[in-house]
């Protein structure tokens, strides 16, 4: 992937999670997501709401950061070497800190609170299910972009999916999980820049390059 396309993803992506945190912020949205919240009010069914609630209590925050922390770790025992383990980590510190930092700072009502400020952006539940389990389809396919492709749109889905149940069911404004979508594809945008994995080649390259090395007939 050529180093500019995701430097251009990086920079729109965080100009859209800007622009969004201070639309919020200041109230222009406010119209905008309380029409989208009446019109799925009135479309809304207990059934509907029940697999909303199954769903996003499967993919809660605190699973997906799991997810990621074992699959930093089973890579890098099975790649001898940190860097997975410290993507991972400095990912789910980095997205944690600016997403709780922002929900403390603008305590916003969610659909159901009835004004009464319940920390609700940006979305949790979709920045955890984009970005964690984004980066580790990132860590997973390194060098190997069809397969990264692949596991980027499954995530995609599950995102999609994520979004659809809070807002369906209430539990988030959609310019929360906006917000979150923004803030994850400027993480996995970066995580995608070829300089970022360039000095690092993995073990198995590290051992078939000394293979063929070693296969090289000596100097006169």
């Amino acid at each position: 992937m050529p180093t500019r396309r995701p430097g251009v993803v990086v920079a729109s992506a965080v100009a859209l999670f800007v622009a969004l945190t201070v639309l919020v912020a200041t109230g222009v949205l406010d119209g905008f997501d309380n029409a989208v919240w009446h019109f799925f009010e009135r479309h809304d069914s207990a059934a509907g709401v029940t697999a909303a609630r199954v769903l996003t209590d499967v993919l809660q925050p605190p699973v997906d950061a799991l997810v990621l922390l074992a699959g930093g770790i089973a890579l890098s025992l099975r790649e001898r070497r940190w860097r997975p383990l410290a993507v991972a980590v400095i990912v789910l510190v980095v997205v944690s800190g600016i997403v709780l930092g922002l929900k403390y700072a603008m305590n916003r009502p969610l659909p159901h609170s009835h004004g009464v400020g319940r920390r609700g952006f940006p979305s949790g539940h979709t920045a955890a299910t984009a970005c964690f389990l984004g980066t580790l389809g990132v860590l997973l396919s390194v060098g190997r972009e069809r397969m990264r492709r692949r596991l980027l749109g499954f995530v995609a889905l599950l995102t999609l999916l994520v979004v659809l149940a809070l807002v369906y069911a209430g539990y988030h404004w959609l310019t929360d999980t906006l917000a979150s979508i923004a803030l994850s594809v400027a993480v996995l945008a970066t995580l995608g820049l070829e300089t970022f994995w360039r000095a690092a080649p993995t073990s198995q390259h590290i051992e078939e390059h000394t293979r063929v090395r070693s296969r090289r007939p000596p100097r006169p």
